[in-house]
């Protein structure tokens, strides 16, 4: 899911136990509350793609516009499911080739494979990009830089397909 989509997966993953085995959250973190109080019934895998210049779901976390609480920041958020899965805290991180300079953006992965659970949390740290869909068609320019270096849909069906 996209934004509040995002903090959806995550709550569903949270709540619907072994009945969800992965989640692709995008452009969006999940509700600082939910994180205090989350204990899912299993393991779930995780890939999550966050732009650090998103201005409605800060990648570092807090107010939400319009007054929709706090939302907890991408790094808590990706320290809680490796926690969750057991994984080694030392990730794989990658940076992946900048194939257009022109979206003012480039994507850093960071992989924790080394999951006691079997399970895997993947993050795609999308430096400079907004709350956007990487690689979508088109958003307003409000929502900030869409980056085209990744391809969100594609890496989120291989993600699945591996599941």
């Amino acid at each position: 899911g996209i934004s509040n989509g995002a903090a959806m997966s995550h709550r569903l993953a949270c709540e619907l136990g072994p009945t969800i085995r992965g989640i692709a959250p995008v452009s969006g973190s999940m509700p600082a509350d939910l994180l205090k109080v989350c204990e899912p019934a299993a393991a779930v895998s995780v890939l999550t793609m966050n732009g650090t210049a998103d201005e409605l779901a800060k990648y570092e976390g807090g107010e939400v516009p319009s007054d929709r609480g706090l939302l907890a920041s991408v790094d808590d958020v990706v320290a809680f499911w490796t926690d969750r899965n057991g994984c080694n805290m030392a990730p794989e991180i990658k940076q992946l080739p900048d194939r257009n300079t022109s979206d003012d953006s480039h994507v850093e992965a960071s992989s924790y494979r080394s999951c006691e659970s079997g399970k895997s949390v993947t993050l795609y740290k999308i430096i400079g990009g907004g709350h956007t869909w990487p690689n979508a068609n088109y958003y307003p320019g409000f929502l900030g830089p869409i980056n085209r270096d990744v391809d969100a849909s594609q890496a989120i069906l291989t993600f699945f397909r591996l599941k």
